[in-house]
C-alpha cells in the first residue's frame, strides 16, 4: 500500500512543482503535451495495483475500475469523451465512499465530505485539492480496515 501512495505523491508534487496553479489532476494530460501519456500510465498503474491488493472487496475493485477508465480516457476537454472521463471519476468516488459506509467508517467518510465541502468553499484550486483528498482518504480508509 505504500507504493501506492508513493507513486501519487510523486506524481502529484511533479504536476504541482512544474505547472503552478493547475486546477485538476487530469489537466496535466493537456500540460504534459507528449508526455500526457504519463497520465494515464500513473492512472493506471495505481489502479491495477490496488485491484491486485484488494480483489476480496468488491467496491473497492469498482473504485478502481473507475480510475482506470480516467485513465485510458484522459481527454475531459473534447465534447465527446468529456462525460466520459468524469463518468470513471464519479464511480471512483461513488465506490469509495460506498465501501467505506459499508465498512463501518462513518466518521471518515463523514470528514471526508466536511472537508470536501470546506475546499469547495475556500479553496481556489478546489477541483485539485479533492481528487487529492479523497485518494488519501480512500488509502486511509483500505489501511484502517487491514488493521
Amino acid at each position: 500500500m505504500l507504493y501506492i501512495t508513493t507513486i501519487f505523491t510523486l506524481y502529484v508534487v511533479f504536476i504541482l512543482l512544474r505547472f503552478k496553479g493547475i486546477e485538476s489532476i487530469s489537466k496535466s494530460f493537456y500540460l504534459l503535451k507528449r508526455y500526457g501519456f504519463l497520465f494515464s500510465l500513473w492512472l493506471s498503474c495505481i489502479s491495477i495495483m490496488l485491484v491486485y491488493h484488494h480483489l476480496d472487496k468488491s467496491l473497492v475493485v469498482i473504485a478502481s475500475c473507475g480510475l482506470f477508465y480516467t485513465a485510458i480516457v484522459p481527454t475531459f476537454k473534447n465534447y465527446i469523451t468529456d462525460g466520459l472521463h468524469y463518468v470513471g471519476n464519479v464511480i471512483a468516488i461513488l465506490s469509495g465512499i460506498s465501501w467505506m459506509l459499508m465498512n463501518g467508517l462513518y466518521y471518515y467518510t463523514i470528514l471526508y465530505l466536511i472537508t470536501l465541502v470546506l475546499l469547495y468553499w475556500y479553496s481556489k484550486r478546489p477541483l485539485l485539492w479533492g481528487e487529492v483528498i479523497s485518494f488519501y482518504t480512500f488509502i486511509f480508509a483500505l489501511y484502517m480496515s487491514n488493521l
